[in-house]
């Protein structure tokens, strides 16, 4: 039998003037609190509602410091001291973040003006012209204003579970998307999820412009790293269909805790790599990042590595705006029905499987994108070591350097594995001829001359790698 804990409440109605500083005063806990999503037109209505003495919906925050002193578990414990102590938060806010905003910006830093209109406060009419902010209004206005009453729930013992329970109650009936709902559970999934989200929102927003900032707020962005999440875990698409039942089971306890890995290193490390150009929204454009990320978490997970990430991200587009200016290409559903690759969205599993198939397939029939990165092929540290000394220290090539000077660039030992700078390069038999990872036959090198001059398709070339049997 399921057991049901109680939390418990304090309710008053409070001026105005003691709500002003809500907004520093409360902590967001964006695992069920997103950030405000309100429009100025909202923030107007709410001011307008202050003003006609019409604000009955109440804030509803937790007092940090007694919902410490009051709680029983460790885990409740850790997280309001962390709220209190490291946050420097008294308050965490469990509903009403977009009110709180309203009246901190327009009745204590005025960044809002007050809407035009004639009113009428404590009696007196009044009339606000338009751009009239709080502060142009009389003295004895104000004042009438602030000593105005909100009423504020004040949460005084609860776990940390239950503040997630309390917004889903609060907000029942009240139009949330399924992913708003998942984030409110206290599962482990739910913060990198969160954390690699924010990361890259800017560039799901501003570089790639496959989605709005108003879809941000509706937890959008995380609904596509949960995607991304799950894809990588089961290492494709699964026995099922990626749907809202089988999301939201990440966020139910069994599978509480799987993607935390996933997430935090496959996921943002694929995303710290894609590159596409700037698009309106829309599902075709959308599908592009999809399938490149789909594509780059089967190569990883099959050992493959990429070449160049510029050339790799070019010829990804390439390929898409092929795919799209083919009118033959077709998915045919198991009822028969058929719709050509530049209107199929890709949205449902069976059409961005063969949307993944189409680019596996187109990608080993090039030779210059991919290769194994067997361990015949990497050179050991010993050997990269090895290396070094031979060459006393010193690239085996001559570069310049910044000062215009054609030498041999030394390498600090401390550097010998970061192959953001050094490369361990297979020379004078190219590993594609069938050269042998020996210390022999391998030298080390600048990254930028080995990619620039080494790599190039022509002199460095890969083999042709078939795909086709990897599973998807």
């Amino acid at each position: 039998m399921i057991e049901h804990g109680e939390v418990k409440r304090e309710f008053e109605d409070k001026r105005i003037t003691d709500t002003l500083k809500y907004h520093e005063e409360c902590y967001i806990d964006e695992s069920f609190i997103s950030e405000s999503r309100w429009e100025i037109q909202n923030m107007n209505e709410y001011i307008i509602s202050i003003l006609k003495n019409m604000a009955m919906t109440p804030f509803i925050v937790a007092d940090n410091e007694k919902c410490l002193l009051n709680a029983k578990d460790e885990e409740s414990k850790k997280y309001f001291r962390d709220v209190l102590y490291k946050k420097g938060k008294s308050k965490t806010t469990t509903d009403s973040i977009n009110r709180q905003l309203t009246i901190y910006k327009a009745f204590f830093k005025n960044l809002i003006a007050i809407p035009a209109g004639k009113y009428t406060i404590d009696g007196t009419p009044v009339t606000i012209y338009e751009g009239t902010f709080f502060k142009d209004l009389p003295e004895s206005i104000q004042n009438i204003i602030l000593s105005r009453k909100i009423p504020v729930v004040t949460i005084e013992q609860a776990t940390r579970k239950q503040l997630g329970e309390v917004f889903r109650a609060v907000n029942n009936g009240v139009q949330q998307n399924r992913q708003e709902y998942r984030q409110s559970n206290f599962v482990d999934n739910a913060q990198p999820i969160r954390d690699v989200a924010k990361k890259h929102k800017s560039k799901f927003v501003d570089d790639w412009g496959v989605v709005e900032s108003k879809d941000v707020n509706r937890r959008f962005v995380d609904e596509l790293i949960l995607d991304y999440g799950i894809f990588v875990y089961e290492n494709g698409f699964g026995d099922s269909n990626l749907n809202p039942k089988k999301r939201d089971s990440f966020y139910e306890s069994e599978k509480g805790d799987v993607l935390v890995s996933p997430v935090k290193n496959t996921v943002n490390g694929i995303l710290e790599k894609i590159s596409i150009p700037k698009v309106k929204k829309g599902g075709a454009d959308l599908r592009l990042l999809r399938t490149n990320f789909f594509v780059r978490a089967i190569l990883k997970k099959n050992n493959y590595g990429i070449e160049d990430e510029k050339k790799f991200n070019d010829w990804f587009y390439e390929k898409h705006m092929e795919f799209m200016n083919d009118k033959t290409l077709e998915y045919e559903s198991n009822s028969g029905v058929k719709r050509p690759y530049s209107s199929s969205g890709g949205k449902s599993t069976p059409i961005a499987k063969w949307n993944l198939c189409l680019f596996i397939k187109a990608l080993s029939q090039v030779d210059y994108l991919i290769y194994d990165k067997s361990k015949d092929r990497l050179f050991s540290v010993p050997q990269r070591y090895e290396m070094w000394k031979r060459q006393g220290g010193k690239s085996a090539v001559k570069t310049f350097d910044d000062d215009g000077n054609h030498t041999y660039a030394k390498i600090p030992l401390e550097e010998l594995l970061d192959t953001e700078k050094w490369h361990a390069d297979h020379y004078p038999e190219r590993y594609v001829d069938g050269g042998a990872t020996e210390v022999d036959n391998g030298r080390i090198i600048e990254k930028n001359y080995n990619q620039k001059t080494a790599n190039i398709k022509g002199q460095i070339t890969t083999k042709k790698i078939d795909l086709t049997n990897i599973p998807i």
